[in-house]
């Protein structure tokens, strides 16, 4: 039987997100959708001005967490993870996506970004090779066409109870980054198929839903980089924590002292030479 939007709860985790959240509230509430926000100890009241329901999870636990907690609370048979500057692009977006979805699967559709163009909606698994030419260059992306490995955590769907009590929610060790990638490859270790619709189009405003906090994004990249492999690829993490590092001096040795890059580049240097996951900064 053909899931409808009334299935669906919507969510999402607010971490200062401001005008993005109303804008998510706005775009999200005619589709017929409930809607849930997971907030990760805002300061700015957006949760609150949004009159959407709120889960409260005392602090700034990260992306994934505050999904998780926000998953645990809903009620429909199918949620749908979104970043809260994930929107649909027409009204027909969520059915597309509902008429694609099969039972048992974690569903992602194309994203676009805020001019319209396709953006990244997923990509490959990482590998070594990726990891070292990225130490003397800029990092290329993962995305590298169709069908994708693993499908972006700004928009995923699936059923609530393979989400949470089959795989478990996103996983506790990726404050930001990565989750979505580690969701996946953790799906496809038990054999739940990622699918991508390419029919079902969103726009995902990248950036606009939160604070930057610059130092703290880029030292939870690059330990999400390594602990990826730490999870899924253990034989070869040893080999890619001494490549991040090796990344990390070399990068804080061309930045400026006082710069967010160095800063941030020490960040994840501490985190992966202690093997403690960095920080969320109090909101």
């Amino acid at each position: 039987m053909r899931a409808s939007p009334g299935d669906v709860t919507v969510v999402t985790v607010a971490a200062n997100s401001g005008e993005a959240l109303l804008h998510w509230r706005d775009a999200w509430t005619p589709s017929g959708c409930r809607l849930l926000v997971a907030d990760n100890g805002s300061s700015d009241q957006s949760p609150a001005k949004s009159g959407v329901p709120v889960i409260q999870t005392g602090g700034n636990m990260g992306f994934g967490a505050g999904v998780n907690a926000a998953v645990r609370a809903c009620e429909t048979p199918l949620i749908l993870v979104t970043n809260p500057d994930t929107l649909p692009e027409t009204p027909s977006s969520l059915p597309a996506l509902l008429g694609f979805h099969r039972e048992g699967t974690l569903s992602g559709a194309a994203l676009l970004d805020g001019a319209g163009n396709l953006a990244a909606s997923g990509g490959r698994w990482p590998t070594v090779q990726w990891v070292a030419a990225q130490v003397f260059r800029r990092a290329r992306p993962l995305w590298n066409g169709l069908p994708p490995n693993w499908i972006q955590g700004a928009l995923i769907l699936a059923e609530r109870s393979l989400f949470i009590s089959e795989l478990g929610g996103f996983h506790r060790d990726y404050p930001l980054y990565f989750e979505d990638v580690d969701l996946c490859a953790r799906a496809h270790a038990r054999s739940v198929e990622t699918r991508f619709c390419e029919g079902a189009r969103f726009v995902h405003r990248e950036g606009t839903g939160a604070p930057p906090a610059g130092a703290v994004r880029l030292a939870c990249f690059h330990w999400g980089m390594w602990k990826w492999f730490d999870l899924n690829r253990p034989g070869l993490s040893g080999t890619v924590r001494w490549l991040v590092m090796l990344k990390c001096l070399v990068r804080m040795s061309v930045f400026p002292a006082s710069s967010p890059e160095r800063q941030g580049y020490a960040l994840a240097l501490t985190a992966l030479r202690s093997r403690i996951s960095p920080t969320l900064p109090s909101l």
